[in-house]
Order: structure tokens, then C-alpha cells, then sequence
């Protein structure tokens, strides 16, 4: 016919349709018998077989019939087969590539060296790129467009490529519905004229490479060695000079925070609390505000999926869900709990722990179309069972190699649910306060109803009295004796019920935020949400009664903003 065959259009017979009406309905023809008219045009049967694809319609559809006629045995096990994807890789050798190198391949790296142009922002070992499909993305706006990959890691499940548009997704979806990284990833090869997989080994580990060179019997057809030269890893770039670092990037990574000026995506927080303090009640309102993008106590949120790793009281904490399900609405697909039971401890148990979660954090951030933004693990004490919490070598075992792998190959953030020690201050190894990034503290008076939110300490953002809250009960139904059964979530207070409405003097602003710490002689107003305060209410009586004044000599002004604060 004269007619280029557009690409999108590879059923033709999905062109035409029979229409169809209801039985007994009658057409608007008069005399009509119930069928509809069909107008039948007279002419020769078009021959789809006799048009002529191009070039590479052609080479793909030749490699899908080679795919086919491969024995099964042939085909990687460590990845799903071409044959039940549906259609063969472009990229030769990408079976063999995926069962060997995926866990040490440095993906982010060889696209930025090689497509540095379409790098939209670099988080390395995490990249935003442009999709390789991007053309074929239908009414997307521009979170349906984020487009990542991220650099493999050992214990982490290898390289993740993944895209947030829908018609990607159905694209990169295996027979078992699960993601396939390796289809979107042949996808990014062959768009930037990646022809064997051999190509990518420089950006693998050395024993990958190893692995890939083994004088045995070879299980994948058309394997090839090495090129000579292409074993040897280019050097790292060991150093970063300031003029390099992006100003944009840093407040782009601060305006992504999950909770403005309290949490970053990324980071490690823990938070502990006294029994009875409403520990899980607090991490469920936190973790339902950011799973649903709403303000939390008056402070910007950005909404992301939660997975929340609940490992004691489970029966409690899903009648807690149902509570708060009804208060603050359904979290639909970015909210959702690990049901299984799972150990972080040292040994082989906690690396299977640490795979589980990253396995149920890949499968919720499919469910939600984009990364999961926060993991709660409920408790430390449930989480390393058996392990020694005043051990240095424990704690940091949990920290390093639990905590920062999952973060490597989610990207979320983590909040570790924890205990106090007898004196109520945190339990366990004093290393451990220093490897968190932020420490949240619940301060209660015994037999008093209102509890206060402190943060105890934060990297990057405010440190004080956050707010002040109380346990609100809701009725979870009657059992089957009648009974009355009850849940509680949380409800904020105004200032002055405890002691984050009373702004307690021992407590203090990040010196990384850029406010001041209260020093004897100087005064400053700073903000401490979601309430406004002056230290010069506090500084200027001392001052008056002192022996030795002081000269004030400036006065630092709140931060410019609508409110919401740091």
C-alpha cells in the first residue's frame, strides 16, 4: 500500500473489529433484523507477510525466531526465559550477562559516561535518566516519566532499571507478573548501540569478570571472551572538589525530603520511647501521612509508599491499620505491611531478612508506580533477637549491613522502632546514637495523658521539641461475647500542654541547619514547629539579673517561608 508500518502497531488485526449489538435491539435501517449492517468492500486480501519492515523491525523479529528455536536448557536460569517474556533480547549475550555480572554491575555509572546528556539527576549509585521508551509513553506527566536506574550491590539483588509509566511497566512484566529489570535494560543497550553484553564488563567486578572468562563448558550460545583490554576497570574518580557539587541537586534533595526539615529520603532515624508511650501509634501516623502525602502536624510532606515490617503484636498492630484506615482514609496500594516474619541478626537468617525486604519493597513500589520512601522495622529488640544491643560489633552489624544495604537498593529511608534503657535514655551501644541520622525521642510523665515528640538529634535538619501529643480511643467493633474491642491513633495538641508546647531549655536547633544553639550573652529567634518561638523571652531575664551583662548584638530572623518551616 505504499504505507511505513508505524512500530506500535504490530497486531494487525487489531485494525479491524466486527460490531456487535445487543440481541433484540433493531438497527435504525427500517425492516432492521437486530444485526447491525456491515458495509463489505470488494477487493483483494491484503498480504501482511509480503510487507517489507525496516531494518530494525526486521533484526527483531529475526532474533525472537532464533530465541524460540533455543532449546530450553540453553536459556539462562537466572533470569526468566525470552521465551516467556514474550520476545528475545536485542543485545547478544544479556541472558548470560543478567545471571552472571547483575549484582556487581555498575549501571549508573556506564550511563552516565556514556549517555551523560539524557542524565536528568545523579544520586549515585542512583541515576534519573531518560527512558529509553520514552517516545512510546502515552499522557504522561512528569512522575510518570521518572525513569532510574541504580548500581548493583552483593547483598542487594543486583542493578535495578526501572520506569514509573505505566505502559513500561506492562512492558517489563514477566509471565508470573512480576518486574523483569533485563527487558527495559536490553531496551537502554540497544539505544545506545550496545551490541553484546561483553561490552558492559568493564562497569563489573573483577570477579564477575572472572566468572564470565571460565574455561568450561559454556551453557549459552554465541558466548564470546573478553576483548582483550575490555577486562581492565577504569579508574574510580576518588575525589569531588566544591566547585563540582551541585547547588540544584542539594535543593532539589531538600525540597524530596519526606517530612520537611525532620527526615530525608535516604536517611536512618530510630526512635524510642518508654512502654505505653504510643511508640507504634506514632510510627503508624507518621508513616500513613507520608504514605498519603498529607501535612504531618504542620509540616510538608512528600508522599511516598511505606512498608512498615511489624514484628511483634502483629494481631494488635492490623487491628491498629483498620483504626487508622478509618480516621485518616485508605493508603490503597502505598501502604502496606511485610507479612512474613524476618530476623536482621548477623548471620545467614539476617541477609535472607535483609533480601525479604527488599524483595517486598521492589514488589510495593510496582503496586504504587514509584520507589518506596520509607521502611519502619517495629522493633530493634524483635529485629536482632539474641544479639547483644551493648555490643559495638552488633549494633553496628545491624546498622551497616542491614539498615545501609536495604537503603542502597531502595533508596528509602529507614525508622527503627527501639526502647529506652532503665534510665530512660537510649538503650544499647553508645556507637549507635552516632550512626543514626536522626533520633527521635517520646517523652511521657507517668500516669500523664499528653506526650511530647522530641528530636534528639538530626544531620540535616532541626533538632528540639517537635510537638506534643495524646492517644485518641476508637471503637474497633464487640467480639463475639459482646465485648467492646478498641484501638487508639494519635491526635496533636496545642502549645503548652507538655513538654514540646513548653519548649524545654535543655533541647536545641542543628548546628547543620544553619540555626543557632543558645549560648549565654547572645540572643536569636528561631522556629521550632509547628510552634514560633524567641529565645529572647528566655535570655533577657537572665541577662537583666546578671552580674556580668551581655551585649546582644543581633538577632537572627525566622526562616522566610509560608510556615511550614525547616
Amino acid at each position: 500500500m505504499g504505507l511505513e508500518i508505524d512500530q506500535s502497531c504490530n497486531r494487525p488485526n487489531s485494525l479491524f473489529f466486527t460490531p456487535r449489538v445487543a440481541e433484540g435491539v433493531e438497527t435504525t435501517e427500517e425492516g432492521g433484523d437486530g444485526l447491525a449492517d456491515i458495509l463489505v468492500l470488494p477487493g483483494k486480501a491484503f498480504d501482511f507477510e509480503a510487507v517489507k519492515l525496516p531494518p530494525k523491525l526486521e533484526k527483531q523479529k529475526a532474533d525472537k525466531a532464533a530465541k524460540a528455536d533455543k532449546p530450553k536448557a540453553e536459556r539462562s536460569s537466572g533470569e526468566q526465559s525470552t521465551a516467556d517474556r514474550g520476545e528475545g533480547f536485542r543485545t547478544a549475550n544479556m541472558d548470560r550477562f543478567l545471571a552472571i555480572c547483575a549484582r556487581e554491575f555498575r549501571i549508573a555509572e556506564w550511563l552516565g559516561e556514556i549517555a551523560s546528556e539524557g542524565v536528568r539527576h545523579d544520586y549515585r549509585p542512583k541515576i534519573d535518566h531518560v527512558c529509553p521508551l520514552e517516545d512510546q509513553h502515552t499522557d504522561a506527566d512528569d512522575d510518570d516519566r521518572a525513569f532510574y536506574v541504580q548500581d548493583g550491590a552483593g547483598d542487594a539483588g543486583g542493578f535495578q532499571c526501572f520506569c514509573q509509566h505505566q505502559g513500561c511497566q506492562e512492558r517489563a512484566k514477566r509471565a508470573d507478573g512480576k518486574h523483569d529489570r533485563g527487558i527495559l535494560f536490553d531496551a537502554l543497550c540497544a539505544e545506545h548501540g550496545v551490541n553484546d553484553a561483553a561490552e558492559l564488563l568493564p562497569w563489573c567486578s573483577e570477579e564477575a569478570r572472572a566468572k564470565w572468562n571460565e574455561k568450561k563448558a559454556n551453557p549459552f550460545e554465541g558466548h564470546q571472551e573478553v576483548p582483550p583490554g575490555a577486562g581492565e576497570q577504569k579508574p574510580r574518580k576518588l575525589l569531588e572538589y566544591p566547585s563540582e557539587i551541585s547547588r540544584a541537586e542539594s535543593l532539589l534533595r531538600r525540597a524530596n525530603a519526606l517530612v520537611r526539615g525532620v527526615l530525608l529520603p535516604g536517611q536512618a532515624a530510630v526512635m524510642y520511647a518508654v512502654t505505653a508511650a504510643g511508640k507504634s501509634f506514632w510510627a503508624i501516623d507518621l508513616a500513613y501521612h507520608i504514605a498519603q502525602g498529607r501535612p504531618w502536624h504542620g509540616r510538608k510532606v512528600k508522599k511516598a509508599p511505606v512498608l512498615y515490617v511489624a514484628l511483634e503484636g502483629v494481631a494488635g498492630f492490623r487491628d491498629r491499620l483498620i483504626i487508622a484506615s478509618d480516621v485518616h482514609g485508605d493508603p490503597g496500594k502505598f501502604f502496606a505491611r511485610l507479612n512474613v516474619h524476618i530476623s536482621l541478626v548477623k548471620d545467614g537468617a539476617g541477609e535472607q531478612g535483609v533480601q525479604t525486604i527488599i524483595d517486598a519493597a521492589q514488589e510495593l513500589a510496582a503496586a504504587a508506580g514509584q520507589p518506596v520512601g520509607l521502611i519502619v522495622i517495629d522493633t530493634l529488640a524483635r529485629a536482632v533477637p539474641g544479639s547483644d544491643e551493648n555490643s559495638v560489633a552488633d549494633m553496628m552489624a545491624y546498622i551497616e549491613k542491614r539498615l545501609a544495604v536495604i537503603t542502597a537498593a531502595t533508596t528509602a529511608a529507614t525508622l527503627t522502632v527501639h526502647h529506652p534503657n532503665k534510665a530512660g535514655g537510649f538503650r544499647g551501644s553508645t556507637s549507635m546514637p552516632g550512626a543514626f541520622d536522626v533520633i527521635f525521642r517520646i517523652d511521657k510523665e507517668k500516669d500523664a495523658p499528653v506526650r511530647s515528640v522530641v528530636v534528639e538529634k538530626n544531620k540535616d535538619g532541626i533538632e528540639g521539641p517537635l510537638f506534643d501529643f495524646e492517644l485518641v480511643v476508637h471503637e474497633l467493633g464487640r467480639n463475639e461475647e459482646g465485648e467492646l474491642e478498641t484501638s487508639c491513633t494519635i491526635r496533636s495538641l496545642p502549645a503548652g500542654h507538655g513538654q514540646a508546647g513548653g519548649h524545654r531549655n535543655s533541647t536545641r536547633p542543628s548546628r547543620r541547619s544553619g540555626m543557632p544553639s543558645k549560648r549565654s550573652g547572645r540572643t536569636a529567634s528561631w522556629y521550632c514547629a509547628p510552634h514560633r518561638m524567641t529565645v529572647r523571652s528566655v535570655l533577657e531575664p537572665r541577662c537583666a539579673s546578671s552580674k556580668r551583662p551581655s551585649a546582644m548584638p543581633m538577632e537572627l530572623k525566622t526562616p522566610a517561608g509560608n510556615g511550614d518551616g525547616w
